[in-house]
Parts: structure tokens; sequence; C-alpha cells
């Protein structure tokens, strides 16, 4: 990579950006800052990449990549750690950032706090009235730095600081304070940087992202940022819903163009998807075989999807990168913690205990067999698998290093081509219609386009009238199937724990013949100590009883509406009644540039997200009790409480549902309304600047011309 080339192209940025925000300024065009500033996020990656090969050695960056709660950092914790925790598990939207795992020669935390102008846009949105998301996970953040009573300005003052530590279990302690669920410092991290003195992390980076479907902006952001410079990427999606429409999205907004030259589809909690599908087939090969068929054919259908699209547009690297994704890797943290390490570790842990006894419970109770081996265990595990796919794209790291270094002026050239050619297409439809046409001609297509907007309201209101009333029929659906479920709880298996205690076994003098003092003192009883059983019940099992109710239910809310409710669907369908209504009777009439306008007001759509809440029930079975009990008294309240817990989820599921759908039609019907008023003001609006442009056609000519110019010339 040519240092002068380099230079030359970072030139051309500069003085293209310059040579656009003067003729912005000069001709008073502020419709074009979103093409100016894509300009500026171009130059922005390039400049991160050179900078990256600034220096004589580079680290190979490996991101994990997915959904919040697709269990990021469980799966790094067992490739990187071996099981042990360093990354804390079981994030939530509060406490995601992201977390860069480098070498260094002894254990140091760097922490990255907000800036004050965005802890003021979290405070903005963390207003009551704000129900979505991103309000929600802003109030939890202001609120758990308010309990946790912090000095705010001055620790955001800081900017970043450095924690250092004697050992990694020191290490781990201190993290917790600043990403741990209830942290001190938990809601003002915005990414923290964890240096291990372990050398396999030589010459490597490996980055634990937030999910990419983040609803802190400022933490989204940092991820886009990491993509630039991120050479391999793990993509976890839950067995569970696999490659649901949030990952799909994911995938085709974020990664394209970011110069990722390799991609890796995992799909983990394999664990979760035999416990699903287990109950209707005789054998444990047999679920694992009608798992592997059903996400294999599931990946190929809908990456192909994505590869069509993105070729479509243009991104033929990517298209050729997803290639690979259509055979996933699929794997069990937990499932490889059971079998690879001792018992007395995973079973510490509650999570990994709770699938060990489910799935043991299964393979007795549906397939007539006995608790799993410990060879079954790691199958399901597949780790030997993910290891090595690790192993390969270390032991390639000086081949992708040197492809990505070679890619970043053709990449950054041919996206910058990219941007020009869609830029002078804008340019040169506004000219050749101002050249060809004439005002009254503009006219009357635009009185003709008024005439038919009373049709195409219509038109527009019977298709989300369809909508609607799909969202209630899906509603009520729902609603008959909560009523109808009939999964029990209560029912736990009772277990064997062991317990030391204290048994007389003599008795020996104090007395010591050199040691007059002692000749008086009493002589001492000595203990031994025993070993029993004992039998118990876990809350472990209550909760996650619950939990899995709770996520069967909402996972299947969830994909109902994926089905029918789509705001990308909705939009595609919305312009299909357009271009039906623009084109139905007269042969003749052209809505020509107005056609765009329209298309314009239905691409800005927006419709709320369908997020069900089912934790409190949970919390309570928590608050309320031991991790173990052994009283028959208290085994009963726990197995009532959880079916009480159980009734609470499905309250809590059925009222969140019927609230969102509420809200979800109530906003069908603002889009009416919108359309409504829209279309004619916006088909006005763009008439009015026609109307300018034409009273001053030469100098529009003119100044499209010199844009034209300016952006051609730099090449």
């Amino acid at each position: 990579m040519s240092s002068i080339k380099s230079e030359k192209l970072i030139a051309v940025f500069n003085q293209l950006r310059v040579d656009c925000l003067n003729w912005r300024k000069a001709f008073n065009k502020p419709d074009y800052d979103d093409r100016f500033g894509d300009l500026h996020d171009l130059q922005k990656d390039l400049i991160e990449k050179l900078r990256r090969f600034a220096s004589d050695e580079q680290n190979l960056s490996i991101g994990i990549m997915g959904q919040v709660k697709a269990g990021k950092s469980s799966f790094l914790n067992a490739v990187l750690f071996d099981g042990v925790p360093v990354l804390p598990e079981a994030a939530t939207p509060k406490t995601a950032n992201l977390t860069r795992i480098i070498y260094g020669e002894k254990p140091i935390l760097t922490v990255t706090y907000y800036e004050q102008e965005e802890w003021n846009e979290l405070i903005r949105l963390a207003i009551p009235e704000n129900s979505s998301a991103e309000g929600k996970v802003a109030r939890e953040l202001i609120k758990l730095a308010s309990d946790n009573k912090l000095n705010i300005s001055t620790i955001l003052k800081k900017g970043s600081e450095k924690i250092e530590a004697g050992d990694e279990q020191e290490l781990r302690k201190k993290l917790n304070d600043y990403v741990g669920e209830n942290g001190k410092f938990t809601a003002l991290v915005k990414m923290t940087e964890i240096a291990l003195p372990r050398p396999e992390l030589k010459g490597y980076e490996v980055v634990d992202t937030p999910g990419m479907n983040d609803p802190v902006v400022s933490r989204e952001a940092k991820t886009k940022e990491y993509m630039a410079q991120c050479d391999v990427v793990f993509f976890l999606s839950r067995c569970g819903q696999f490659l649901d429409a949030k990952d799909l999205e994911l995938l085709s907004r974020l990664l394209p163009g970011k110069g990722v030259k390799r991609i890796y589809l995992v799909a983990v909690q394999f664990d979760s998807a035999i416990l699903d599908d287990g109950p209707d087939c005789s054998s444990l090969t047999e679920t694992e075989k009608n798992i592997h068929d059903s996400l294999l054919k599931r990946s190929i259908d809908e990456i192909d999807k994505c590869i069509e699209m993105h070729r479509k547009v243009g991104h033929l690297e990517m298209a050729k990168l997803l290639i690979t994704l259509k055979i996933p890797i699929f794997t069990s943290s937990y499932a490889h913690g059971i079998g690879a390490w001792p018992m007395e570790r995973w079973r510490s842990q509650e999570s990994i205990a709770w699938i060990h006894d489910r799935i043991n419970d299964l393979s007795i109770e549906s397939w007539g067999g006995k608790s799993l081996t410990q060879n079954e265990w790691l199958r399901i595990g597949n780790f030997p698998k993910v290891l090595s796919t690790f192993d390969i794209a270390r032991k390639d790291k000086a081949a992708l290093i040197e492809q990505q270094r070679q890619c970043i002026l053709p990449e950054s050239e041919r996206n910058l081509q990219v941007w020009r050619k869609e830029l002078q297409e804008t340019v040169i439809d506004r000219s050749t219609m101002l050249r060809k046409s004439d005002l009254a001609q503009l006219e009357k297509k635009k009185l003709e386009c008024q005439n038919r907007l009373t049709q195409m309201v219509a038109a527009m209101k019977n298709e989300i009238s369809a909508e609607k009333s799909n969202a209630n029929k899906v509603l009520r659906e729902i609603l008959q199937r909560l009523k109808n479920s009939d999964k029990r709880v209560g029912d736990f298996r009772v277990q064997t724990g062991v317990e030391s205690y204290q048994v007389f076994s003599h008795t020996e003098s104090t007395k010591k013949l050199l040691n007059p003092l002692s000749w008086l003192s009493k002589p001492r009883d000595v203990y031994e100590t025993r070993y029993r059983d004992y039998q118990y019940i876990s809350r472990a099992d209550a909760v996650e009883q619950v939990m899995l109710y709770g996520k069967d239910q909402a996972s299947g809310i969830q994909r109902e509406f994926d089905k029918v409710v789509s705001v990308k669907i909705l939009r595609a369908k919305l312009q299909q009644v357009l271009l039906e209504q623009l084109e139905a009777g007269d042969k003749n009439f052209d809505p020509g540039h107005f056609r765009n306008t329209f298309g314009h007001v239905i691409s800005q759509l927006k419709l709320p997200v369908l997020q069900l809440e089912y934790g409190g029930a949970i919390q309570s079975i928590t608050n309320q009790f031991a991790s173990e009990l052994r009283d028959t008294a208290d085994a009963e309240h726990l197995r009532q409480a959880t079916v009480d817990a159980k009734q609470t989820v499905h309250d809590d599921l059925h009222k969140e549902c019927s609230s969102k759908v509420g809200a979800l039609c109530h906003a069908l019907d603002t889009i009416v309304d919108h359309l409504a008023n829209e279309m004619p003001t916006r088909l006005h609006q763009e008439m009015e600047q026609l109307r300018v442009a034409f009273a001053n056609k030469e100098r529009e000519l003119d100044q499209y011309n010199a844009l034209l110019k300016l952006i051609s010339s730099q090449k």
C-alpha cells in the first residue's frame, strides 16, 4: 500500500468535502446534507484503517457480534478462558457495552465513560412518556447512577480511566463495578478494554460487542466504528430464534462496506433447541438431526435472500462474503462445560446445572434412556469445531491482515465511486427535468396527482385496515393460545447435597510439661468432621421454569407478529398500491418527478416495535426464597409461588400484548392521517421548490453543473 497513493486519496476526500460544503453554503442546499454526511463517514473509515496500519505490527481483530442476549459473553468465556467468567454473563441492554480484550504485561481494565452530551441525550430520552426501548434503558441507567449516588459530571469529565489489578481474579472483581448488573459505575460506562497477561492473546484482539440492536445510540455508534477495523466476525444467532428478522436486519444494515474479510455464522444455545424439539422425537440423535436440518435449510434460504439483495445494490464483495454463512456452526457453551469441566465447577453455575438436569430428565422421560454421557454432552457442545475455526482465523492472521491492507485503497476508491455515481444520478435527474420539462407541464402533472390523492389515500387506507385486521386476528389467536397454555410448573426434582458437621471424638489434655502455667488448664474437647447427605429442592429450578415459560410464550408471540406485522412489508405493500394507483386509468398520465415525492413519504413510515417484558415475577421468587430449600413447608411454598409466578407472567404477557397491539393499531391509524396530510403537503412543497428552480432555471442548472463538475474533478 503506497503512502503516496494514501495521501493522494485523503487529499481527494478533503478537497471533495470542502468543495461540497462550499457549494452547499453558497447555494443554500440543505437537502444534500445527508449525501455529504455519507462522504464524511467514508473518509473517517479510510483514516481509521490507515491509522491502524501505520504501525509496524497489527493485531488481528476478531469481533463477536449478534443481538443482545445472544450469549456472546458465555461463548467468549468458554472459548478464551475455558469457562472462567471473566466477562459478566446474562448481559441486558442496561449493562451491554463494547469490551475489547487484548494482551498486556499485567491485568489492566480501561473504561471509557459517556461524553456529557451523550449523557444529556439519555436524560432527554428518559422521560416517563417515552415507552420505547431507548426510553426504558435510559431510565434504568439514570436510576442506577442515582442509586449509587455518583457525582456524574465529575466522573464523565475523566473521559477514561485505567484500573490496575494484581491478578485476573482481582480484575474480575473490579470489572463487576463497571459492567455488572448493578455495578457502582455501570450506568456511566460506554466501553471497556481488558488487558491480560495471556500469551495466546499476543497479536490478537477480541471484541465482545454490545447487541447490535443496542437501544443506546452512542454505544451502537461505537460498534459501527469498531467494525471499520474488524477483520473476522463470528455472528451469533440463537437456535431458538435462528436468523430472525432482527438478525437479518443487522447483517444487512451494519456489515456492508465495512471491510470485514471473513464471517462465521454460529448457531448458539443448541441446548435450548433440544429442550424445545426433544419431546417430539424418539432419541437425542433424531432431535439433533431435526434441528440441524431445519436450521440449515433456514440458513440457506435466508442467506440466499441477503446475497441477492446485496447484489442488487452493488455490494458484490459483501454478497461473496455471505456465501460462507450458509453452513452454520452449531454449538452450546453450557453443554461443552458439562462435558469438559469438573462437576463441582459447572454445578456451581445455576444456569448450566439447570440445563443439565432438564435435558437428562428429557432423555429419561421422552427417549426411554439414561442420563446423557460425557461424549454426548461434548457432541452437543461441538467445541472442537468452534476452537478449530478460531485457530484457522489465528493461523491466517498474516494473510487476513495483508488482505485488509491491500484492500484499503481499492475499497475506499470503490465506495467513493459509488457515492459519486449515486449523487451524479440524482443531480442529472434534476437537471434533465429542468431542461426538458416546463412549469406548465409540471403544474398539470401536479394537478393530476392531486386529483388522484383521494383515491390513493383511500386505497392505502384499505391496505392499512387489512393490516390492522391481521394484527387483531393475531392478537386473538395469541390470547387464546395463552389461555390454553397447559405447560406445568412447580414440579421440582429432589436433589441430594452433601454437608459437613462436627461430632465429639475425645477429650485431650492441654497441659505442657515445660509450661507450668498450663498445668492448671482444663482439658479440651476434640471434634471430628463428618459428612452427610441431605435432600433439597433448588430455587434455580423454579426461576428457570418460570423463565422458560415466559421465554417460550414471548418468542412464540414475537414469531407470529413478525410473520404478519412488519414495517418493511407494509412499506412494500403501500409502494405497490401507490404504483397501481398512479398507473390506473388514463394511459397517457405520467406522474414523472412526483412519483419519487410520494415514494419518499412512504419510505419514512415507522411502526412501534413489539417488545414484551415478563421479568418481575421471576425477581419475586429470587427475593422470597433461599437457594436451597430442605423444609417440606418451604418447598410447598416455593411450588405455589412458582405457579403464582407463571400466572403473573401469563397476565403480564396478556396485558403487554393487548397494550402493544393497541399501540400498533393506533400507529396504523396515525399513518393513515399522516399520509392524508403529508402527501399533499409534500406535493405542494415540491412544486414550490420547482417553481423557484424554474424561475431561476439557468442559475439552477449552473449550480447543478458546478456540483457535477466538482464531484467529477477529484479523480
